[in-house]
């Protein structure tokens, strides 16, 4: 249901034909208000991790992987969200217009994750405190 509960997700596909193995493909929305799609593979380790490597990558970008992992501890869980990212020289003008470096690709990019992941986590807290809190 990510549809649903996060902003910046428009679609997505899901398969899970091995337990713990997904292939997703996911539309999302950039600052700009453009859609792009991506394809990843993944490997869950229930309750603790996720890592990722996006096989389709946004333009900017030539690799991404990616790893979400989750610390349970005694006030509650904390999540931290890492990107390994290779950056394509060639998209960065095409992308960014005219003028633009492999430094503004960077911090766009980095910006671009950052965004997501944070607005990830906190809908997925404040999803989890509700359901907490109306059993």
């Amino acid at each position: 249901r990510w549809e649903e509960r996060l902003p910046h997700v428009k679609r997505v596909e899901l398969e899970e034909s091995t337990p713990n193995l997904q292939l997703l493909e996911m539309d999302t929305l950039t600052a700009n208000g453009a859609i792009h799609t991506t394809t990843s593979v993944r490997v869950c380790f229930p309750d603790t991790t996720i890592v990722y490597k996006q096989l389709r990558t946004p333009a900017l970008m030539s690799v991404h992987n990616g790893r979400w992992h989750i610390a349970k501890g005694p006030s509650g869980c904390a999540v931290t969200s890492t990107h390994t990212v290779v950056l394509n020289p060639d998209a960065v003008v095409p992308v960014l217009g005219e003028g633009s470096t492999v430094e503004d690709a960077r911090a766009f990019v980095r910006d671009a994750l950052g965004r997501n992941s944070t607005a990830t986590m906190l809908l997925a807290k404040e999803y989890a405190e509700r359901a907490v809190r109306e059993r």
